[in-house]
């Protein structure tokens, strides 16, 4: 809590009336936290009403029962006025915004005793009448505290991936006290009418719109608190376009507003669709403004969430999606950041720049990008050893394989909705915020996957496993492998219809020990490999697959009896030869392979080792200076 010395009782009200509804509102939530619910009869009217969104009206008695119950949940519960923003009274009605801390020392929601602390807020809004409050209405946010006990799950992070910003811890939006009641001003401080009409201009702007652009009333370096999107005008206006895109039907009334000089206080009440369920939802905010220089130069909420969770889930999706997500959401003047190169070379001709985000056509997805996978053939692409074969127009980016959660659903695609968890392969480069996907080179990332695993999964195991449907292992022998022997991992011939007695596979003196660990014979490359095969697989070898390129080809057209069961993913120019030469990753039946190894995965039957994440930078400042995978 705020322990400045200077609160909303030293000199901020204008009148004695207005210094003792402030005291008054105080003496309630001393009452509360003293467990003192006989002193509540002197504050409380005999004629109390208190009312919440879910449609309960409690009396006094069952004030004091709420918070009674409340404490048997949380032992040392203390509910302390919000000192940076105050106590806020006018005429007959007094706002204020409390911190709520605690321990979880009994059963809540259904959810047993954790030990765990929470911190959330509660707004309350309140009616004097003759010294007494007759009339209460709060909005809590509960869904802090639910996700911190386990009750449910956070979506937070997925809202804040759709913005494009830091993504919170434990699903939380992050809140800020904000700044000292007392602090320093050196811009133009409002009065009443003007803090109000300011809240009024901030309801008719981008939260009602939708458009990104309609935030002229905040400040350019307006601060947001409660933690849901950065400080920035620019994240508001963006934030709310994600909003509305969420429920385009929705409406927000504001049933109250209380002003006193340089701050705004309003409850609003939400009705409307979630555009991904079909589901109608209502809830409430609440949200205090200061006020300086005629705009919004600072910002607290309080919103209960938790009331769009129960509809975040449409039968079709799997994952938990976020609550103010869309299929038609528009960001504005948000741009997407992509790794691109205007020239081939090194690593050094990688660079990050800011694009408009690519637009999804009919029979399309666009992912907002979680992890992507660093290939050889991208950093062929790069030095452009691949430009004979695969020419590009420059600048261009890089990357195929891809991981990340659906942010946008195009027209006539079924299957996937806003906010699932996918992994696959991607029709524009995937070293991006952003990327394109058909729906049929995705499935659903199971939870229990990495995203670092996820994001690597297409372009080498979609490789093995079409290269293995390709050759014909059914019931085979022997099967020969030239590959890195950390791709064997991923191509090991032990998944369904791929019945092997033996496999071999060339590898370097160092490698031979991890081949083995995976049930492969290793044979050690140069003079004498057919014969070190051979003696291996007497009867024969029924396959070779060839992902070295080192000039093995032909004692690989020796070893299996002819050139039609050899088939090779680099050397291009043996194809001559009559082998098989395999160019096109997974194929056209990718989404059949994933989901195979998504599966062989989850049983433990199939590992996939990585050489590691390389953090995307942030800003298009920095260059991306990534080590391609070899």
């Amino acid at each position: 809590m705020s322990t400045t010395p200077c609160t909303s009782l030293d000199g901020f009200h204008a009148t004695k009336a207005a210094q003792q509804a402030d005291e008054l509102a105080r003496t309630l939530m001393a009452a509360i936290n003293a467990e003192d619910y006989g002193a509540l009869d002197t504050i409380l009217a005999r004629e109390f009403l208190s009312y919440d969104i879910e449609g309960e009206v409690r009396t006094r008695t069952g004030f004091k029962k709420y918070h009674q119950n409340l404490r048997k949940s949380f032992s040392d519960l203390r509910i302390d006025v919000h000192e940076n923003i105050g106590v806020l009274v006018e005429n007959d009605l007094v706002a204020l915004r409390a911190v709520v801390t605690g321990t979880h020392t009994g059963d809540y929601e259904g959810t047993p005793a954790t030990g765990k602390p929470i911190q959330t807020s509660v707004s309350y809004f309140l009616r004097l009448r003759d010294d007494r409050l007759v009339e209460h209405w709060q909005v809590m946010d509960t869904y802090r505290i639910l996700v911190k006990i386990g009750r449910i799950p956070g979506v937070a992070a997925s809202f804040q991936h759709l913005l494009r910003v830091p993504e919170s811890p434990e699903g939380i939006f992050q809140e800020s006290l904000g700044t000292e009641f007392n602090a320093i001003r050196t811009g133009r401080p409002a009065k009443r009418e003007e803090s109000r009409a300011v809240g009024r201009r901030l309801y008719d702007g981008a939260i009602a719109t939708g458009n990104p652009d309609d935030v002229d009333a905040l400040a350019e370096d307006y601060i947001q608190n409660a933690g849901w999107t950065p400080n920035g005008r620019r994240y508001f206006g963006n934030a709310w376009a994600i909003g509305r895109g969420a429920m385009p039907d929705g409406r927000a009334v504001q049933t109250h507003i209380v002003a006193e000089n340089d701050r705004v206080a309003t409850i609003s009440v939400w009705d409307g669709t979630i555009t991904t369920s079909g589901q109608p939802v209502d809830f409430a905010s609440a949200d205090f403004l200061r006020i300086e220089n005629g705009v919004a130069a600072e910002h607290w909420d309080t919103v209960d969430y938790v009331r769009l969770v129960p509809v975040l889930r449409p039968p079709a999706t799997r994952q938990l999606t976020s609550p103010l997500s869309s299929p038609s959401y528009q960001i504005g003047s948000m741009m997407s950041l992509v790794v691109q190169f205007s020239e081939y070379g090194s690593t050094d001709v990688l660079h990050l720049v800011e694009v408009p985000p690519p637009p999804v056509g009919p029979g399309q997805v666009r992912i907002g990008v979680r992890a992507a996978a660093v290939n050889p053939l991208d950093w062929k692409i790069m030095q452009g050893l691949m430009r004979a074969v695969m020419p590009l127009e420059l600048p261009a980016g890089l990357g195929t394989d891809v991981a990340g959660v659906v942010d946008q659903v195009g027209a006539g695609v079924i299957g996937f909705n806003v906010g699932d968890e996918v992994l696959g392969s991607s029709l524009s480069p995937a070293y991006a915020q952003l990327a394109l996907a058909d729906p049929a080179s995705l499935v659903i990332k199971p939870a229990a996957l990495g995203w670092e695993v996820a994001g690597s999964l297409a372009g080498a195991g979609g490789t093995a496993w079409a290269v293995l449907d390709r050759v014909g292992l059914a019931e085979a022998r022997h099967c020969s492998s030239t590959p890195r022997p950390e791709a064997w991992e991923r191509s090991r011939p032990n998944w369904p219809s791929h019945e092997v007695d033996a496999s071999s596979a060339t590898a370097s003196e160092r490698n031979h020990e991890y081949l083995r660990a995976l049930g492969v014979v290793p044979v050690a490359y140069g003079d004498g490999l057919g014969d070190r095969v051979r003696a291996l697989a007497p009867s024969g070898v029924d396959a070779v697959l060839d992902a070295s390129g080192r000039g093995e080809i032909p004692t690989s057209i020796e070893l299996a009896g002819g050139p039609e069961r050899v088939l090779t993913l680099l050397a291009f120019d043996a194809a001559a030869l009559g082998i098989q030469v395999h160019t096109d990753g997974g194929g056209p039946h990718l989404g059949r392979a994933l989901k195979g190894m998504v599966e062989l995965i989850e049983e433990g039957a199939c590992g996939y080792p990585s050489h590691g994440p390389t953090p995307f930078p942030r800003s298009p400042r920095r260059s991306m200076r990534a080590a391609p995978a070899t």
